[in-house]
């Protein structure tokens, strides 16, 4: 007759134990790692929303005619053709107006929180340049939980070239 092999009850409770001990150490881990990525995520769509308004802020002005006025939240800028771009804070969005329609330059995601216009042109008028200082945010529904908040401020000038 052969013997039967059987598992003990000590047996099972050992295999029990050391697989809880391993959940237990793994299952924080990656939950770490998942709130990361979230983290990562949300930083990344604020910094590249902010970067890309910075950069159309400056292309703008760079290639206006001119500065047609400057305040703390709104900016005008003159063309060679066509209407004047009118910049705009408006709640919580920056927008850019051509001639059609305002239309946001950030996502949903995001808030810009403050964006200050200043007017730097030399006092000769010879140069017309713009200093910019924006603040975004995010902007996403579960807005309670840490890995969903961030913030950057950004700050640039832009001289009008005069072509």
């Amino acid at each position: 007759m052969k013997k039967q092999k059987a598992v003990t009850l000590i047996e099972v409770v050992l295999y029990c134990a050391v697989t809880a001990v391993m959940m237990g150490t793994l299952l924080p881990t990656a939950l770490d790692m998942i709130q990361g990525g979230e983290k990562s995520m949300t930083m990344q769509e604020v910094a590249s929303n902010g970067r890309n308004i910075m950069s159309l802020l400056k292309y703008k002005i760079r290639n206006a005619s001119g500065v047609v006025s400057v305040s703390a939240s709104t900016l005008v800028l003159s063309n060679y053709v066509g209407s004047n771009t009118t910049f705009t804070l408006t709640s919580g969005n920056v927008t850019i107006d051509e001639g059609a329609g305002a239309v946001n330059l950030n996502s949903s995601d995001t808030a810009v929180t403050a964006l200050t216009f200043t007017d730097y042109t030399s006092s000769d008028g010879k140069t017309d340049n713009v200093g910019v200082l924006m603040t975004i945010e995010a902007n996403f529904t579960a807005s309670g939980r840490q890995e969903y908040s961030s913030s950057i401020t950004l700050q640039t000038a832009a001289e009008v070239r005069g072509i």
